[in-house]
């Protein structure tokens, strides 16, 4: 290889290691760029705007052409990578403003119905049977109250007694002689004459 051959080469391998530069500055502006066009389309999406704003990209085209001219720079090259951006960014904005509308739909979901009463039972049902009232239990027997009057000795009670003493329930159970009567002294007692059967 000639010497003038790799004179080129090293100098064009530092022109393009120069525009490796700037396409990575390019990159890196670019999405700088993008990242604060996207803080715009939250600000759309909370407010309502609108994603596109032609007022405003109608003076930005106005005024890059005007730096492109001044910076030696087909103005209408310009213009077309401005139009490309801002499509783009226009996109985004629609993204970002569709994801807001869905996120609130989603957030306010119907609450369901709460349970009514229950319907009524279709005719020829057999109606359920009511349930019988419990039976109340008898009261128990309130114990015997002793006495009325508070000093008052209570009643006493013949069968408590009876158990209590042996001796009154074996003269109760013992037979008792028969009583007749004792004629008076001078009484002399008048028989009755026996009925006289009639001859026949």
């Amino acid at each position: 290889m000639a010497q003038d051959e790799r004179e080129a080469l090293e100098q064009l391998n530092s022109i393009r290691q120069s525009i490796d530069n700037i396409d990575a500055a390019l990159i890196h502006l670019l999405a700088e760029r993008f990242k604060f066009t996207q803080q715009v389309g939250r600000l759309k999406a909370v407010h309502g705007l609108p994603p596109s704003d032609p007022e405003r990209e109608r003076r930005q085209t106005q005024r890059l052409r005007t730096l492109a001219e001044g910076a030696h720079l087909d103005p209408a090259f310009a213009e077309k990578w401005f139009n490309f951006v801002v499509a783009e960014v226009i996109q985004h904005h629609e993204e970002i403003a569709g994801g807001a509308a869905n996120g609130a739909a989603g957030g306010a979901r119907p609450t369901p119905p709460k349970a009514g009463p229950a319907t009524a039972s279709a005719p020829g049902a057999s109606a359920p049977a009511a349930s019988a009232p419990a039976a109340s239990a008898p009261a128990a027997e309130a114990p015997a109250v002793a006495s009325a009057e508070p000093g008052t000795p209570a009643e006493a009670d013949p069968a408590a007694e009876t158990a209590a003493d042996p001796s009154a329930d074996a003269a109760a159970a013992a037979p008792r002689p028969t009583s007749h009567p004792v004629p008076h002294p001078g009484v002399h007692p008048v028989p009755h004459p026996s009925p006289s059967r009639p001859t026949s």
